[in-house]
């Protein structure tokens, strides 16, 4: 039997919590008590309770961000549908009753949109007044079913403009200019709206916007009847032997595709595709030519059509040689190149040429040889005109020191005896030789000592004369000098000539007017005389006038100097000789 010390020892409350898990390794029980196990259950309790709301409003957050990708994904297509479509077909069905009523009960996210544009409907004569739903961009709300929910795309349209070049918003065309310098560039604007039922939004509903543009430029036609093809006249053409033409492309309008050329007359060295381009490098015709160039376009459906035009061709620039050119130490020298067929302005240069002289620009060498010993230089001359085509010639150019003083004037009579030197050269190289030319007689009535320079003879007739002393050097190189020699009459019958007057015979004209120069004579042996005249100005001639004068007549064509030999012979072959200049001014 249990005492009651032991009965109140087995039967006290602790003996009554009994623990739930299994024992330890001592034999004690291990695991929660009932009250830890109640407790924990009411923790649980509280922290469930707590988070119910923050539970149901994460699935009410993912349910609107999924609804709200739903009409940005509606929204997108809406935009798409508005591209795919150009200004003018994106208005059509659309009437201007239905656009404003549209406009009326726009939603209020919408309005700030429409602020920045013009309404924009269909201008067609054909539409209904009211229509618009059954249009490409319809102004009613198209319903899209989606997960269960309704969602209403609606489209406004309106025209806007956007100031050229800045990047920056559309405004409303109605309304002032904000940037009047700038040009405007005109939009159709699309704004394109999507709207869902949805608590979270103001009156239950939410709505997505987006817009775009599209041009607002009119709709290309194309007119598949073409007419026939017209070639456009290109105008006169000019190229230049050697450089290759740019090209010169042919057009056209009208015609069906393909177009294919063909040209004739071109130029040679000149070549036509059949797309209508000219190129190639002209050659050297030789002389500037004018080519007939007629070209011809045939479309697809064998239609024709030509024009012609000129094509000129410049020749190439030929610059022609002087020869060789020999001058002397300090004397003036003055030379122009011949150039032909060249484009001005030309470039002139020049190497080799003797110290002293230079070219210029208009091709002329000019200047004072300076050299103190003989020189040979040889020149080169180059012409580039303008296109850039050059000729070149080469010569020799010699400068030489061989000189020989002037001889006065000289004055004696028919019979007379003379023994005179020729004035010492300077300069070259001996031994020196002489020759005359000119001299009032025959080779036998007055000659020159070839060795010593001296004239010596009898003087054989009269009147004037331009005697010429030359001198050649052991060079080869010869300079001369020449004098007046005066000769009158030393009896009464010796053949004169009196006109015109010897001591001033000179003449002087004007081209284009009529001149008459009366000659005369006195003395010889016959009245049966005959004149001549060698060296007059072109347009005159001489003409026998009685038995002792003749007369020069005639208009001059040519302006210049011109030596003139006047010679008259009588019935015993004795002869009178007046040498003088004719100046014919221009």
């Amino acid at each position: 039997m249990r005492t009651a010390a032991a009965c109140r020892a087995a039967c006290s409350p602790q003996r009554a919590r009994r623990r739930v898990g299994p024992r330890s390794a001592h034999g004690h029980d291990d695991g929660f008590t009932l009250v830890e196990v109640l407790v924990s259950l009411a923790v649980i309790g509280t922290v469930m309770t707590a988070l119910a709301p923050f539970l149901i409003r994460s699935l009410a957050v993912v349910a609107d961000q999924r609804n709200r990708e739903v009409a940005v994904q509606l929204a997108g297509d809406a935009i798409e549908r508005a591209r795919a479509l150009t200004g003018t077909t994106a208005l059509a069905g659309r009437s201007e009753a239905a656009t404003n009523a549209q406009w009326i009960t726009a939603p209020a996210a919408v309005r700030p949109y429409l602020r920045t544009m013009s309404p924009a409907w269909d201008t067609s004569k054909q539409i209904d007044p009211s229509a618009g739903v059954d249009a490409g961009l319809p102004t009613s709300a198209v319903e899209v079913p989606v997960n269960g929910l309704s969602y209403s795309q609606n489209w406004y349209l309106g025209t806007c403009r956007q100031q050229f070049g800045s990047g920056g918003p559309c405004d409303d065309p109605a309304g002032p200019d904000p940037e009047p310098a700038r040009p405007d560039v005109p939009f159709l604007r699309v704004v394109a709206t999507v709207t869902w039922p949805d608590g979270s939004c103001p009156d239950r509903s939410c709505t997505y916007v987006t817009t775009t543009l599209i041009s607002a430029a009119p709709d290309p036609v194309f007119n598949l009847d073409r007419p026939a093809p017209k070639v456009d006249d290109p105008g006169p053409q000019t190229g230049y032997a050697k450089i290759a033409t740019p090209g010169l492309q042919l057009t056209s309008t009208g015609g069906t595709l393909p177009l294919v050329w063909t040209v004739t007359g071109l130029p040679p060295g000149l070549t036509a595709a059949e797309s209508g381009m000219i190129t190639g490098t002209p050659d050297d015709p030789g002389a500037n030519v004018v080519y007939t160039v007629t070209a011809t376009v045939k479309d697809r459906r064998g239609r024709t059509d030509s024009a012609s035009f000129p094509w000129t061709v410049w020749a190439a620039p030929v610059l022609m040689s002087p020869g060789d050119q020999s001058t002397h130490t300090g004397s003036p020298t003055w030379l122009a190149m011949g150039l032909t067929h060249a484009v001005d302005p030309v470039a002139w240069t020049a190497t080799g040429l003797p110290a002293g002289l230079s070219i210029d620009q208009a091709g002329v060498i000019s200047g004072t040889p300076t050299a103190t010993s003989r020189t040979v230089s040889r020149v080169t001359v180059t012409a580039t005109d303008k296109p850039g085509r050059s000729s070149q010639v080469s010569f020799n150019w010699t400068v030489v020191t061989l000189a020989v003083p002037a001889m006065a004037t000289r004055t004696d009579r028919i019979r007379d005896s003379v023994n005179f030197s020729a004035p010492a050269p300077t300069g070259g190289v001996g031994p020196y030789t002489y020759r005359i030319e000119g001299v009032p007689g025959e080779a036998r009535d007055i000659s020159i000592d070839p060795a010593t320079g001296v004239i010596s003879g009898r003087v054989a007739y009269a009147n004037r004369f331009f005697t010429t002393v030359y001198v050649k050097d052991a060079n080869g190189d010869e300079v001369s000098t020449t004098f007046l020699w005066n000769v009158g009459a030393s009896q009464p019958n010796d053949l004169v000539i009196t006109a015109p007057d010897p001591a001033t015979p000179d003449q002087t004209g004007t081209v284009g007017r009529a001149v008459s120069l009366n000659t005369d004579l006195t003395g010889g042996s016959s009245s049966d005389v005959t004149w001549s005249a060698v060296g007059l100005p072109p347009g005159l001639s001489i003409r026998a006038r009685g038995s002792q004068g003749g007369v020069i007549t005639g208009t001059p064509t040519t302006a210049g100097t011109f030596r003139v030999t006047l010679k008259v012979v009588d019935s015993t072959n004795k002869y009178a000789l007046v040498v003088f200049d004719w100046t014919v001014l221009p």
